[in-house]
């Protein structure tokens, strides 16, 4: 999936209704996102399985159902009301809701330094961040050798 083609494409049609969107994606910074490997594992065994004119409407869908809330009203709506048909949600959270969970969302570094003061001593913190330093790096030097990727 060439991702940065792909987001570059939603970034200008944002840019095209004087929107700002998915900035964290073009800074020019190697985020890594770390999780299940069994996710990642099912995902590409997915990917493999259906050509990329299958993933595009999943994709489109579930970028612009994250949007939503920045969006219009109208978008804001078709969300609750696909929330509502998936999973019986009959109502929207009250607004000081969102705002806690887009200012989770937007800082999560904050609650995450926060946590590892209260919970971890300097060297698990430091070993820690030495093994996130590590994948990060092994990450970034594989992707130097991969084709499929932009």
């Amino acid at each position: 999936i060439p991702f940065r083609r792909l987001f570059g494409a939603v970034r200008e049609a944002c840019r095209g209704s004087s929107l700002e969107c998915g900035s964290s994606v073009f800074n020019n910074t190697n985020n890594i996102m770390v999780s299940d490997a069994y996710y990642y594992d099912m995902l590409n065994a997915k990917i493999r399985d259906h050509p990329v004119d299958f993933w595009k409407p999943f994709l489109r869908t579930h970028y612009i159902y994250n949007l939503a809330p920045l969006l219009s009203h109208a978008f804001l709506q078709a969300t609750m009301n696909m929330t509502n048909h998936m999973t019986g949600v009959t109502s929207l959270p009250p607004r000081w809701q969102k705002c806690v969970v887009a200012t989770t969302h937007g800082l999560p570094s904050l609650s995450d330094l926060k946590f590892l003061e209260n919970y971890f001593d300097a060297r698990a913190y430091e070993e820690g961040w030495g093994l996130v330093s590590r994948i990060k790096q092994s990450f970034v030097d594989n992707m130097a050798t991969v084709e499929w990727m932009d």
